[in-house]
């Protein structure tokens, strides 16, 4: 089921390269943030997120600041006038970014479209290799819904009965706090 007069369409799938960075004493982390180089085809991008925790429904709310970047390197922040850049200078400083652990994803896309057209959720399904240096690589897959309209609410059932229908759990930490649970 759908919100009542919504329906869902597949987009292109995506395979995504997510690089995470922090200093070597992590002031981006400490100051409850992670920082992301994404790369996706010939699309590369910076982002900046803050660090929160899941509600028991399954919903998180946080701040998330994208800045696109010619290549994927994150030293390029260290010039990068847009939002990502002069808040990560800010943060750090003269200190170096380094290379965390990175995320191999191949993300399966569809629109959840109301009766006008308007897209109010994007639906993915992640399949996700977690990479770093002298570690096992790990794996996990997962569901995610993001609210696109900012009304978080109207999706609320629809998320229920989807959890309910595919035996799905609320994921309680982001692929960024797995991936450091995973490689300690």
């Amino acid at each position: 089921t759908t919100p009542s007069n919504a329906h869902v369409e597949p987009r292109a799938a995506v395979d995504q390269v997510d690089t995470y960075y922090d200093t070597s004493d992590w002031l981006i982390h400490r100051a409850g943030y992670v920082l992301r180089i994404r790369s996706a085809g010939e699309s590369n991008q910076a982002t900046l997120k803050s660090l929160r925790l899941g509600s028991a429904k399954g919903f998180v709310e946080r701040r998330e600041l994208t800045e696109p970047l010619t290549e994927a390197d994150a030293q390029l922040l260290g010039s990068a006038k847009g939002d990502v850049g002069v808040r990560v200078r800010a943060l750090t400083g003269p200190r170096r970014l380094q290379p965390l652990f990175q995320v191999q994803t191949h993300r399966e896309r569809y629109a959840l479209l109301q009766a006008d057209g308007a897209e109010s959720a994007e639906i993915a399904l992640d399949s996700s290799h977690f990479a770093a240096p002298g570690r096992p690589e790990q794996t996990a897959t997962r569901v995610e819904v993001e609210c696109l309209d900012g009304r978080p609410d109207n999706l609320q059932h629809w998320v229920d009965d989807l959890s309910a229908k595919a035996e799905l759990e609320p994921a309680q930490i982001s692929k960024f706090q797995l991936a450091l649970a995973a490689f300690g």
